[in-house]
């Protein structure tokens, strides 16, 4: 049974969750037993879920952690929509739960800095400084995202 919406759309090639717009979101499907319309606001994963204990096990030990319950979809839709475009959508998965993002990407950073055995001094050129520098700038980010799957 399909309990909850699309909640947190994960790009494989970075290994981190991001917070899916509001037309990302589904509906109950006909026929599905919904005991309410649940928005998490702040968990480990956010949406819109149709069952209290699926937003329990996504708010529960987050610090902050927020829901709250619509009888409507509509009504959930609206609030979810709302935060989104405040910004206020926050997912903070708790490491070692299933939440956990489970690629372990290395962290995007536009620069390396020389291995500490290299000694630069204040009279070194910005030649001699760059030089110990990896640039990233033509790392094409866009190829990344586009290989990534919605899961």
């Amino acid at each position: 049974m399909n309990t909850a919406s699309p909640a947190a759309l994960v790009l494989p090639a970075l290994g981190t969750p991001r917070v899916p717009a509001p037309f990302e979101l589904q509906p109950p499907a006909d026929g599905e037993q919904a005991t309410g319309c649940y928005v998490v606001i702040v968990g480990q994963e956010v949406g819109i879920f149709y069952h209290w204990l699926d937003s329990a096990e996504r708010v529960n030990g987050v610090p902050g952690g927020t829901h709250k319950r619509y009888n409507t979809w509509d009504d959930a839709l609206q609030l979810y929509t709302r935060k989104y475009n405040e910004g206020a959508l926050r997912i903070i998965p708790i490491r070692g739960s299933r939440f956990w993002p489970t690629s372990a990407a290395p962290a995007i950073t536009t620069a390396t800095v020389a291995p500490p055995s290299t000694t630069l001094s204040p009279a070194s050129s910005d030649e001699d400084l760059w030089s110990h520098v990896q640039d990233f700038s033509e790392v094409d980010l866009s190829e990344a995202l586009s290989q990534a799957t919605l899961g």
